[in-house]
């Protein structure tokens, strides 16, 4: 049986606290999403942040900062460069949830 998705469904992470980025390290957050999506994430020594290529798209993932808002909240950077189509798409995710569902949207775009 396929497990599909009803919208506006609730999930089990609905009912969980709201994690907070400040306690959890920049690795661990790397594993979970990289865990959720199927794929590796390795550290890009040149840019600093996390890639996995996946068919003819490059994913990144990265902790960065709001500057001058939110109180300079730590938010989660997304990314998908698609190299085949020569376009792509980024968006800063508050929480590790956010940041699985933004990347599973974009693989089916």
């Amino acid at each position: 049986m396929k497990n599909t998705e009803i919208p506006g469904q609730m999930s089990i992470f609905d009912l969980l606290p709201a994690e907070s980025l400040e306690n959890i390290p920049e690795e661990e957050m790397v594993i979970q999403i990289g865990n959720a999506l199927g794929v590796t994430f390795v550290k890009d020594k040149h840019l600093g942040d996390y890639r996995a290529k996946v068919g003819q798209s490059v994913l990144s993932v990265e902790y960065s900062y709001y500057d001058g808002c939110f109180n300079d909240a730590k938010f989660i950077s997304c990314g998908v460069d698609d190299k085949k189509n020569h376009c792509g798409s980024g968006a800063p995710r508050d929480s590790i949830q956010e940041a699985i569902e933004w990347f599973k949207r974009r693989r089916r775009a």
